[in-house]
């Protein structure tokens, strides 16, 4: 080879090796676009998997939210249930209390009735208390009747038997 030939060579070996360092510029300038694009996915894949965890939180959330409303909404029916059965006792109670106010009218009645019967008969004792004196002598002229009446016929039958039995001496 010659010297010609070999400055041939070199230079299409630097015109080459320019070329080589032009694509290796836009190789370079390309692998940083590409770098940035690649950061921008990972920024937006990054965002991404925050937005993906966050909404799996909410979900989690909303499942806790619904677990809790189904606990409430038993809570609810069980008070439903108890208030019903509140509800029955009240009006059975109620019942028994119409039932008791019946009966205590009734013993009202009763009680008013033995309260006038009362007062009547304390009308007729303060009467006869007014007329004790009176009751009192007629009782006495009742006990003469019935028990002095007898006696003194008593004393005279015997005073009579005695003259008798004194004229039988005589004779």
């Amino acid at each position: 080879m010659c010297g010609c030939q070999i400055a041939e060579h070199i230079k299409r070996n630097s015109r080459a090796i320019d070329e080589n360092r032009v694509t290796i510029d836009k190789s370079t300038r390309a692998i940083e676009t590409n770098a940035g694009a690649i950061d921008a996915s990972t920024a937006k894949i990054n965002r991404n998997a925050k937005a993906v965890e966050g909404a799996s939180n909410v979900v989690v959330e909303n499942v806790e939210a619904v677990n809790k409303s189904a606990t409430a909404i038993q809570a609810i029916a069980f008070i439903a249930t108890q208030s019903a059965e509140a509800i029955r006792e009240n009006r059975a109670a109620v019942e028994m209390n119409t039932q008791a106010v019946a009966e205590n009218e009734r013993i009202v009645r009763q009680a008013t009735s033995a309260i006038e019967k009362l007062q009547q008969l304390q009308t007729l004792m303060d009467s006869l208390e007014q007329h004790k004196t009176l009751i009192v002598a007629s009782l006495g002229v009742i006990a003469v009747l019935v028990v002095v009446q007898p006696v003194l016929m008593c004393i005279a039958i015997g005073r009579v038997l005695r003259l008798l039995t004194a004229l039988r001496h005589i004779q």
